[in-house]
């Protein structure tokens, strides 16, 4: 990455600057920064496929650049590394590792402190003092290629800036505690200042957004870059990669949902999306998480936060304050009891009266009814074992039920317990080793101890032991051509801890485990070298160890594959109901497609699959002839634009043709 341009995801930049956050909260100890923020605009129009997202993921090398002047007071480097990289909670590396789930780390790779010379008169600017710390870099003998984040501190006129997204910011001061770096970095990942709606109408128990609420610039306690002191918010997080599909999903049907707090096992995000917008109902929920966030009696620890958030080049949200009569903003949720109507959207949301760990929730979209709160819950659906099946070594028990409930799996001699996923999916992989023969299960679901299932009917499976094969790589294939944070799919025993390392070496890698179908799949977050590299795999399961599987060797390149659209034809027509594009690209990387000329203006995003084939479907273009291209995104990278795809959209119905359905191989 080129640290000199990264805080520019895409090439065509329109500047926004914002002033002044920072110093909307005091109470929290926040600093009195002015922050002026390098912004993509959003997307004006609506966006198909995935809500977009930009991981940034594994270890990332910062470099830090503190200046020092010859005739003028100086930022102390040594307060900086402390707010930076020290083992506070509220230094910048502890707070992401926190908020992250420790996908990300960020690692001190070198803290220069060059001469500035003498401090120019009048306000510093980032084009007088970027230049400066570039020089400096270049005089240490770094290559641009060797970090991948810049932070730069010089004692001028105070403030602060950060590209969003980007991978560098500048302050222009020295704060007095660290918060000026976690509100800075959430611009690095993308994310806008957030604002609040207040004075909302309010009937009983009802709130009604975000149609007659005021916008209000006062800051979210939940979100830094809103001056708050909570840590970064469930859409902050899935924006960022740290919320992976089973922790994060849309809710598209009406149902019961259940959240389980941030950071907790389950789901910790559910995203509601509005017709024709791209903008979700964030729904996310916190408990009592010390040092981090707020007491077990704080309102924020006890309901259901709701943002407004539009997401596309980057995250702008708004945050529902569920108690308009509050006039402190410390209330925000939407307790037990409570219902939120968005006429506009169709959609209503009854937050359930709950006992224990987590809030479950009523939700209807479509103007359809809300489901009711007290329904006993449905028996879960189980898929494996099958019955009579024979399982290699232990059973891996897997099913789907209502999101976020509990599911109890009565085995014969023992109960388990698992949580269903944010997809509906759950998974128990049994390690216990029993003698073979013959055994039997049954599973229920609750959403707390007075909303409990029956039991599913008793199932039988038969355990068999065997040694463990070898683990079969099925993707990257031998000499593909992979980005530098390559996925890496394979098949093994289902249940088995999959490890991923360096041929030879047998440096781990990564580690996954493989599901109950012995499927797995792993991106590696560290950044591989240029060149040819090589890698293996083995598996682990009922105390014992495979050898390594064959090597597979690929090339490694830092230059992401530039996209090329196959699907539609160039100048072909296709059905206004069936507009789907597919191509190439780098395996694994995030694809977005724009118009031809608007690079801001996200029409879809999609992931390319572990081979590098994409599809995404568009719906909402109109009648006509339609420009567009696309590019690639993988882990603070990006590739360049496709050539431009010409087609023309009409009335009838045209038969699709994508790559990922096999009517057509990727070239």
């Amino acid at each position: 990455m080129n640290i000199n341009t990264g805080n520019r995801l895409l090439t065509s930049l329109v500047l926004a600057v914002s002033l002044g956050c920072a110093a909307v909260n005091a109470s929290a100890g926040n600093d009195d920064f002015l922050d002026d923020v390098e912004a993509l605009p959003a997307s004006k129009v609506f966006t198909n496929g995935e809500m977009p997202k930009f991981p940034v993921l594994g270890k990332r090398r910062v470099v830090v650049v503190v200046g020092q002047w010859s005739n003028s007071s100086n930022v102390d480097p040594a307060v900086i590394r402390q707010q930076l990289f020290s083992d506070d909670p509220r230094s910048l590396r502890s707070f992401v590792l926190a908020s992250s789930d420790n996908k990300l780390s960020l690692e001190e790779f070198k803290l220069l402190t060059p001469s500035f010379g003498e401090k120019p008169s009048g306000n510093c600017s980032n084009g007088d003092i970027y230049p400066r710390a570039e020089r400096a870099i270049e005089a240490a003998g770094l290559n641009q290629h060797e970090y991948d984040q810049l932070i730069v501190a010089v004692a001028c006129q105070g403030g602060a800036n950060a590209g969003m997204p980007g991978n560098r910011m500048i302050l222009f001061g020295q704060g007095g505690s660290s918060h000026v770096f976690l509100h800075e970095y959430g611009h690095n990942l993308g994310v806008d200042h957030p604002r609040t709606y207040a004075n909302c109408r309010r009937s009983g128990d009802t709130v009604y957004a975000p149609e007659g609420c005021a916008v209000s610039s006062i800051a979210d306690s939940g979100d830094p870059v809103g001056g708050g002191t909570g840590l970064y918010p469930a859409v902050n997080r899935a924006f960022a990669g740290w919320l992976d599909e089973r922790q994060s999903s849309e809710i598209t049907k009406t149902g019961i949902y259940k959240l389980s707090a941030l950071g907790e096992p389950g789901p910790q995000a559910y995203a509601i999306r509005r017709p024709g917008k791209n903008e979700y109902i964030m729904l996310e929920h916190r408990q009592a998480n010390p040092p981090y966030d707020f007491p077990a009696e704080d309102n924020r620890s006890i309901g259901v936060w709701v943002r407004y958030s539009t997401v596309g080049s980057n995250v702008s949200s708004i945050l529902l304050n569920a108690n308009p009569e509050d006039t402190t903003f410390a209330k925000p949720t939407l307790l037990p009891s409570r219902k939120l109507i968005d006429e506009a959207a169709g959609v209503k949301l009854h937050v359930c009266i709950t006992s224990g760990k987590g809030r479950f929730f009523a939700v209807s979209v479509n103007n359809e009814r809300l489901p009711d709160c007290t329904a006993t819950p449905a028996v879960p659906l189980v898929t494996s074992p099958e019955q009579g099946q024979d399982v290699l070594i232990a059973p891996v028990f897997a099913g789907s039920g209502i999101p976020g409930a509990s599911i109890e799996i009565g085995i014969s001699d023992k109960t388990a317990s698992t949580i269903v996923d944010a997809q509906g999916h759950w998974r128990f992989v049994d390690n216990e080793i029993r003698p073979e023969g013959e055994y039997s299960f049954r599973v229920r679901q609750a959403l707390g101890p007075l909303l409990v299932s029956e039991y599913s009917a008793v199932r039988k499976y038969r355990v068999k032991h065997s040694e463990l094969d070898r683990v079969l790589i099925t993707a990257p294939l031998p000499g593909a051509k992979v980005g530098r944070y390559p996925l890496v799919t394979g098949r093994a025993v289902p249940g088995a801890e999959v490890s991923v390392a360096k041929s030879i070496e047998a440096r781990t890698l990564a580690q996954t485990e493989a599901d109950e179908r012995g499927n797995w799949s792993v991106k590696i977050t560290e950044p591989l070298p240029d060149g040819s590299y090589s890698i293996s795999a083995r598996q682990k399961r009922g105390g014992q160890t495979s050898a390594w599987g064959n090597n597979v060797q690929f090339n490694v390149s830092s230059t992401l594959e530039t996209p090329v659209i196959q699907i539609p034809e160039a100048n072909r027509e296709v059905g206004v109901d069936n507009v789907i594009l597919s191509g190439t690209t780098s395996p694994g990387a995030i694809v977005v497609i724009v118009p031809q000329g608007r690079p801001s203006d996200f029409l879809a995003t999609t992931t390319a699959n572990a081979v590098g084939v994409w599809e995404v479907k568009i719906t909402g273009l109109s009648l006509g002839t339609h420009t567009v291209s696309a590019r690639s995104f993988d882990n603070g990278s990006h590739s360049g634009w496709s050539l431009n795809r010409r087609f023309t959209v009409v009335q009838k119905t045209v038969q699709g043709v994508g790559l990922k359905n096999g009517t057509q191989a990727a070239k």
